[in-house]
This record gives C-alpha cells, structure tokens and sequence, in this order.
C-alpha cells in the first residue's frame, strides 16, 4: 500500500494569509474612517481592503474545494 503524503500549498497559504492580512487592516481602517478626523482617502481604502479581502477569501476556498475533490 503506498503511503500518502501531504504537502502544503503556498499558493493556498499566501492567499489565507492575503485575506487575513486585508481584514485586519479593513478593521483599523473602518475605525478609523468612523472618526471625525478621517482624510477622504481612507474611506476608499477601506473598500478596496474589503475587496481584496472578499476576493482572496474566495480564491481561498476554491482552492480548498479543489484539494478536496483529489
């Protein structure tokens, strides 16, 4: 019987960590954009980090899926 061994993704891991990454700075930045003080240009980056965070969680999970169906 042949052994099965797992190896880790880095693609997987560097998505994971992209959106990991994306949503903390989107949880400073929406403090920071609920202030008064707050410069115009950081509501954008606020939904650009939403965006990016959405879109390498996804990216994320099809990879998952796609490690699933072997």
């Amino acid at each position: 019987m042949a052994e099965y061994k797992v190896k880790p993704m880095k693609d997987r891991t560097i998505c994971g960590w992209i959106a990991v990454v994306s949503f903390l700075i989107g949880l400073i930045l929406c403090d920071w954009v609920m202030g008064a003080k707050a410069p115009d240009w950081a509501s954008d980056l606020l939904i650009l980090c939403g965006i990016v965070s959405c879109i390498s969680f996804l990216l994320w999970t099809l990879m998952l899926c796609q490690d699933d169906n072997i």
